[in-house]
């Protein structure tokens, strides 16, 4: 007979999101803070922090490979584990932008035991939740899975990734079967060989070649339990991972371009292209210094000339994730907090920086860690 806690925590993963607000709660002033539940995610979420110093790149390329069978018409995620997957999938881009503004992201859809291109490697995150769109109003979820046909579609472009940037892929996956015209095999040394990182987030079981898979190539591979779960599974994907040994380090040619207000009519490169929106005439825009084309949005490869182009912003945000704050330690509060001034009580745990040894609790030592990416303390 399982215990009243067994039982609850039973409830809360088959509840899916019902009643969340009981995770959150109050102290004896009155101020909200993180519930039993979610504190447990986050400390253990601390412990996976990285406490040295890590290489990272700032330039990724990442397809999605998307679980499109019939398999994802089952409700045990609600509505649907389609719906489910792609609203997470929505919120990774939106994730995966902000922590990697210069590089590029990708979605291959997987059904019907063949492979669908449903946005080539893109950074603007428009034309993802576009093609995203259009993808799911029109196109049926039907067949079968072929992870090899679609691991060999993303590969071949990947492989033109240039050698100083990280390539990646990541699938989110519903099926337990796979329909391959050859040996799967194969596909993992081919992708080992071509340093492609693959990391998979399942939706119902742990299948072994999926977890060679992901071995082999230095990937991660979870299963998710619940919607939560799943987002959170994403999460860590989202950020720059360690490059590999062999990955060549290189300097990268960018242009800051000059904005356009108000300019006479002309085309862009954004627009027009295969499978995009039709050209259209604009007098706001984003000129190119070196060829003189014309974008709508940053960051952008110049489709003319090929230049990276890019704002300032972008690479401030891109290398905040080479020099992150260290992680804090936990101590016992004795003073008051450097970001929301709240008293901190010895009974209660606080986190102390390494460096300036100013101490936070709880909730602001998640927002410096992961959103300020600085310690406020340092910065005084």
């Amino acid at each position: 007979r399982g215990t009243m806690e067994d039982e609850k925590t039973t409830s809360r993963i088959l509840g899916g999101v019902e009643a969340t607000w009981t995770d959150i709660k109050k102290d004896e002033e009155g101020r909200l803070k993180l519930g039993e539940f979610l504190d447990a995610q986050y400390r253990r979420k601390r412990k996976q922090q990285d406490l040295g110093s890590v290489r990272k790149g700032l330039l990724r390329h990442v397809y999605v490979l998307l679980d499109c069978s019939a398999n994802m018409e089952e409700n045990d995620l609600r509505p649907t584990r389609f719906q489910c997957a792609l609203r997470c999938l929505r919120s990774f881009i939106a994730d995966f932008h902000e922590a990697n503004p210069i590089s590029h992201i990708g979605i291959i859809g997987m059904r019907d035991s063949r492979a669908h291109v449903i946005s080539e490697p893109t950074g603007n995150t428009a034309r993802l939740r576009e093609a995203l769109q259009r993808y799911e109003d029109s196109e049926p979820l039907v067949g079968i899975v072929s992870l090899q046909n679609a691991l060999e579609l993303a590969m071949r472009t990947l492989k033109q990734a240039p050698s100083h940037a990280s390539r990646e892929v990541v699938i989110i996956m519903g099926s337990l079967t796979t329909c391959d015209p050859g040996n799967l095999y194969d596909t993992v040394k081919a992708l080992k060989d071509a340093n492609i990182r693959v990391s998979m987030v399942g939706l119902s079981a742990q299948v072994h070649i999926c977890k060679v898979l992901c071995k082999d190539t230095g990937g991660t591979y979870d299963v998710s339990l619940d919607e939560g779960h799943l987002a959170e599974l994403l999460v860590p994907l989202a950020n720059p991972p360690a490059m590999q040994v062999d990955t060549d380090v290189m300097l990268m040619k960018m242009g800051f371009p000059r904005r356009v207000l108000d300019g006479p009519p002309s085309k862009c490169m954004c627009h027009g292209a295969p499978g995009e929106a039709l050209p259209r005439l604009t007098t706001t825009g984003y000129v190119c210094p070196q060829c003189g084309n014309k974008a709508c949005d940053l960051p952008i490869e110049c489709l003319t000339c090929g230049l990276t182009l890019v704002a300032s912003p972008h690479l401030a945000r891109s290398l905040q994730h080479l020099r992150p704050p260290r992680v804090f330690l936990e101590v016992a509060g004795d003073a008051a907090c450097v970001c929301c001034g709240l008293e901190l009580k010895p009974d209660r745990p606080a986190y102390q920086c390494p460096q300036c040894r100013c101490l936070a609790c709880d909730m602001c030592d998640a927002f410096v860690h992961e959103t300020l990416q600085s310690c406020p303390g340092c910065q005084r």
